[in-house]
């Protein structure tokens, strides 16, 4: 509204030295500043949008209109053109009468002059000069009553109500979606105030809404969605991503309105924090299970060639340091040899099941073991 009055002001400026009637024009535009109202009342607001929706539908029903009357005035040139030439004299005059004659204008003055004849109804005073060539001279014409009934029931009752037919229909519309939104607003007010989101955020998620919302419909569908998670370095598979639609769509549709993505922003801001939340626990775990092991002191060391009970391993070879800090008896010494598993020892026992609690040392790491020694005679350390 400050560039329309913006405009007002430079153009009273540019024409100064015009008629004054071209500068009350311009200033009378300014009027149309009270139709900054329209956002102020709401049941105004439907009838505003309803009108704008309706205005196409209303420009085909005026084309469907003008044809059938123009083909009727050509029809009605022909047959009453020389009985009745006030009425269809030329193509645009006979127009104009069947615009009269839809409108219930005394269309039935029309009917009986070119039922009866002018020299009989409608022409007196001056008028009778026109009528030259009256018809019929005798009786009635019933043809011209068939076809003015015809035309006054499809003109009056048929294609004009189509006018309010459209309009009442876009009315409904209006006020279905103006329920929607109220909806939709209750809705992202309600998410707002349970996820304690601020406005900016708010607003921000409605930003992003309208950049993936490519058909402008109002709605994302999954493609859409999809495309805007692709962008920021996530791809779902289908069965994630139906299950992410599932959770936000509350009626179902198969898409999502702007409260619901609100709450789907919600849940992929929560899901990321859990697993940055997880993640660093993991880490932590990991951290403190490498300082327990480095900080432990066990209660005896089994090396290869240390007491002999670890034969040393064929070809020279360094089998990897085994820590026993906790050590059930057995009824002959356990022995660890150089299997290829993975570059790791395998443990054999004797028939009796036994627990160990061990740490390995690969000489790059270190790890804590809980292997089980079975019946079966033997255990791999992994």
């Amino acid at each position: 509204w400050n560039c329309f009055d913006f405009l007002i002001v430079v153009g009273s400026l540019a024409l100064a030295g015009a008629a004054g009637g071209m500068m009350q024009m311009l200033r009378l535009l300014r009027l149309l500043r009270v139709l900054k109202l329209v956002k102020a009342f709401p049941q105004l607001q439907v009838i505003v949008n309803a009108l704008m929706m309706g205005l196409s539908s209303i420009g085909f029903i005026g084309i469907i209109l003008v044809l059938v009357f123009y083909m009727c005035a050509i029809l009605g040139m022909m047959m009453f053109k020389d009985n009745d030439p006030w009425h269809f004299g030329n193509l645009q005059v006979a127009m104009l009468t069947l615009f009269r004659c839809s409108t219930l204008e005394d269309w039935t003055d029309v009917m009986y002059i070119n039922m009866y004849g002018c020299h009989k109804y409608g022409y007196s005073g001056w008028m009778r000069s026109l009528c030259t060539d009256p018809a019929p001279l005798h009786g009635e014409n019933w043809g011209a009553a068939i076809f003015m009934v015809f035309f006054t029931l499809l003109g009056a009752l048929v294609l004009l109500t189509l006018f309010i037919g459209v309009v009442t229909t876009s009315m409904d519309e209006a006020q279905e979606q103006q329920n929607e939104q109220n909806e939709i607003e209750a809705n992202i007010k309600r998410i707002q105030a349970e996820e304690n989101l601020s406005d900016d955020e708010v607003a921000t998620f409605l930003k992003v809404f309208s950049m993936l919302d490519l058909d402008g419909g109002g709605t994302i569908e999954e493609e859409e969605l999809r495309v805007g998670l692709q962008s920021v370095g996530k791809d779902p598979t289908d069965e994630e991503m139906a299950k992410m639609m599932h959770d936000v769509d509350e009626d179902d549709s198969g898409e999502i309105d702007p409260a619901e993505f609100v709450q789907f922003m919600v849940n992929m801001r929560k899901e990321d924090r859990e697993k940055a939340e997880a993640a660093k626990a993991e880490k932590e775990r990991e951290e403190a299970d490498l300082t327990d092991d480095e900080d432990m002191s066990p209660d005896t060391s089994i090396s290869p060639v240390s007491n002999g009970l670890l034969p040393a391993p064929p070809g020279g070879r360094t089998a990897a340091s085994l820590q026993v800090s906790a050590l059930t008896p057995v009824k002959t010494a356990a022995t660890v040899g150089p299997e290829a598993n993975f570059g790791l020892p395998m443990l054999q026992s004797p028939s009796n099941e036994n627990w160990l609690e061990m740490t390995l040392d690969t000489g790059k790491s270190r790890r804590k073991l809980l292997p089980k020694i079975t019946a079966t005679g033997s255990a791999k350390i992994a």
